[in-house]
């Protein structure tokens, strides 16, 4: 999801560009074809929610608009209907700022500065070689690059010594001793800091492993004889969650494909996780990468967003000081299914990959998978994806029988009330029918009509399935505004917070309204007797000719078979030209029309011009419309209407074709280059300057 910025003015129109994609089994095309995008404030509060479609490649644009929306911060989050499957945390999210900007960075002292250590897998095992991350950010959460951090064992010595990356991660490679304690010194503001490491602890297993080509080696500590009674699964997006039968502490697996990012889970016999890992294996990237980003820097061109075949190519142009612009790689191969107390080190994309690993790694030293429960996966198999995939906008509900009716063999039909297209589907034993109709945009209305088996109209009430939507998630507070170190019973998350915040429901801009049955329909015109006797008419005919949506066409000729015709001046929708049907109390004339529009207009209550879905409560075929009379003395029970309107969720339409940002042009800029592919998905930095004068 790409933004051109990220600070926004009151009453400005977000415009968002992006892609969905789908890399199971190398699987670009994503298997929705619709996206939900909504705009959350701080308080996780939805103030707008867009349906947009995605069909093209993935590819999806949306225009989001602010006015009425307070200033402050806020995040835009998108998913699709197969998202919902998982834990919400894995949908995608860009902070935004609408009408105030971010605080400026203060001057660095000891209260400013937070550190963050975790032990790979968060336990330290005795007398083996061991992995510890530690992160250094300001209070703004912006990494400490270059600070010299030195590994120290009990009695003060130096065990290494290393400078902080450019995302301000260190990792340290050592023994632990039992029973031993160790610390990190850095120098703060001039002053020296200590920061203790946890003991190592004998009695927690721990599992890690290591990637080289298609071969995964996997190790075991503190099993001592207790994986009786444990079992351990692999998973990534190219082999899915696989179960190692018959492992040992240590052993060697064959993998059938090459993954990017593999996660270890030691479970007990009930699937509860005792110990997970997870690493980046090594990657080389495209060489036709090179020659896009060569490209893009000697041409300085516009923010475009190509679909070339199966690749999807972006490159954007964005302000050096905006640094929570979103990059395609940390969005949809880390963030989408790991979580981490730490902000995802987004520096490490000016970097080339094969100088990237380590920062990736170290993030992940700290991250733990989420997208979904292991125990939840293995239980139910497929039946964990309980909402399906959206090929098709469709219209789900229930038939409900005003008199106890079983509507067997019968259907419901649906009249766009826009375009006038009709749609149909059966009902099945138990009333239910899923209908798919074309795609609608936001605010249509259609009108469903359940019929028989004799395609007669049914006097029935219809439940529609409306769609419920995932509530927010809290997002990271990042800065924590002082040092601190683990605890003994593992990682210290300060203001992290892992916590589900029911949803507040979107302002009334976007609100959508309840369906209910009409007891009348109300065309271009209507005539009542009251209207009739004041105006004096005398014949249905005079009636016919006096309303403005109808146009009564005379034949000369003696030969023909109709002299009278009637048609709408709203414009003929069937190809030849279809009249308007003649009902009177409800019974079709198609025949002698001329003597009906001679009756007497004090034999008649009401005249009324029908839309053509309206019709279906009385007639069918009227692809015009038809116009309906009720006399006084014919049919005292007045014709009621057996249909339901209904408004549901439609796609806000935005034209094909690329979005332009606006304000982002600055001397001192960022290009940014975001590749996906089939294969893989890749996201490239750059400092540059423009000349905008």
């Amino acid at each position: 999801m790409e933004l051109g910025k990220t600070e926004w003015n009151p009453g400005d129109t977000l415009e968002v560009n992006g892609v969905v994609t789908c890399l199971a089994a190398n699987r670009f095309l994503p298997y929705s074809n619709y996206l939900y995008i909504e705009l959350l404030n701080s308080q996780d509060s939805v103030l707008v929610r867009q349906r947009v479609d995605c069909k093209k490649g993935g590819s999806f644009r949306a225009r989001i608009p602010t006015e009425r929306i307070y200033s402050g911060s806020c995040y835009l989050r998108s998913y699709t209907n197969l998202m919902r499957n998982f834990s919400s945390e894995s949908f995608a999210y860009q902070p935004v700022y609408i009408g105030s900007k971010p605080s400026s960075l203060k001057s660095l002292d000891n209260d400013e500065v937070s550190c963050y250590i975790y032990p790979t897998a968060g336990v330290l095992c005795p007398n083996r070689i061991q992995e510890v991350t530690a992160s250094f950010l300001n209070s703004q959460g912006e990494p400490l690059e270059s600070l010299p951090v030195a590994l120290l064992n009990e009695a003060g010595d130096t065990i290494s010594s290393v400078k902080t990356s450019i995302s301000g991660f260190t990792v340290f490679h050592f023994i632990p001793l039992m029973g031993k304690r160790y610390s990190l010194s850095v120098n703060i503001s001039g002053k020296d800091k200590r920061i203790l490491l946890p003991f190592a602890d004998d009695k927690k297993m721990k599992v890690q492993c290591s990637v080289n080509g298609n071969k995964l080696f996997y190790e075991v500590l503190n099993a001592k004889g207790r994986l009786d009674n444990t079992e351990l699964y692999l998973f990534s997006r190219e082999n899915g969650v696989c179960k190692i039968d018959k492992f040992g502490e240590s052993g060697v697996v064959l993998l059938t494909n090459s993954p990017k990012i593999i996660t270890l889970f030691l479970t007990d016999k009930n699937h509860q996780i005792l110990s997970e890992t997870s690493i980046v294996c090594k990657y080389q990237y495209p060489q036709y990468v090179d020659s896009l980003i060569n490209e893009a820097q000697r041409t300085f061109s516009n923010d475009t967003v190509v679909l070339a075949g199966n690749r999807y190519e972006s490159i954007r142009f964005v302000s050096d000081s905006d640094k929570w612009v979103s990059h395609a790689e940390s969005d949809l191969l880390y963030l989408s299914d790991y979580n981490s107390p730490l902000p995802f080190p987004q520096k490490v994309f000016q970097k080339r990959t094969s100088s990237r690993f380590a920062d990736l790694q170290a993030w992940m030293n700290t991250a733990r998978f989420k997208r979904f429960e292991l125990s939840e996966a293995l239980l139910k198999d497929s039946a964990i994806y309980t909402h399906l995939p959206e090929e098709n906008m469709l219209i789900i509900g229930k038939v409900i029988s005003i008199d106890d009716l079983m509507l067997r063999g019968g259907k419901v039909v649906a009249y766009n009330t826009r375009n006038a297209l009709v749609y149909d589907a059966p009902v099945d034993k138990k009333g239910r029918f899923r209908m798919a109709v074309d795609d609608f945009e936001d605010g249509d209305t259609f009108f469903l009509q359940p019929v028989n088996v004799r395609e007669q109209p049914v006097n029935a009430a219809i439940h529609f399935e409306d769609m419920t939507f995932p509530p927010a998630f809290h997002l990271i507070e990042s800065g924590t505004n002082r040092i601190f170190s683990i605890d003994e019973s593992g990682a210290k998350k300060g203001k992290f917070k892992d916590q589900y915040l029911p949803e507040v429901v979107v302002k009334a801009k976007y609100h959508r309204e309840k369906p209910m049955t009409s007891a009348e329909f109300y065309g271009v015109n209507y005539v009542d007797h009251d209207h009739i006797e004041r105006h004096n008419y005398q014949t249905l005919l005079d009636i016919l000719r006096s309303m403005p949506g109808v146009r009564v066409l005379y034949n000369s000729d003696v030969k023909a078979e109709k002299r009278f015709s009637l048609q709408s001046t709203r414009g003929n929708s069937a190809l030849n030209g279809s009249s308007l049907v003649l009902l009177v109390d409800g019974t079709r004339q198609d025949y002698e029309i001329e003597s009906v529009l001679e009756m007497p207009a004090l034999e008649i209550e009401s005249v009324k011009l029908l839309k053509p879905w309206e019709t279906l409560a009385y007639v069918h075929g009227a692809l015009e419309g038809a116009i309906y009379v009720k006399t006084r003395f014919g049919n005292k029970k007045a014709a009621v209407s057996k249909g339901t309107y209904y408004k549901p969720m439609g796609l806000s339409m935005v034209k094909r074709g690329n979005i332009k940002q606006i304000g982002q042009r600055k001397d001192n800029c960022r290009m940014l280059v975001d590749v996906v592919d089939g294969a893989d998905i890749w996201s490239f930095e750059y400092p540059m300057t423009l000349n905008t004068k």
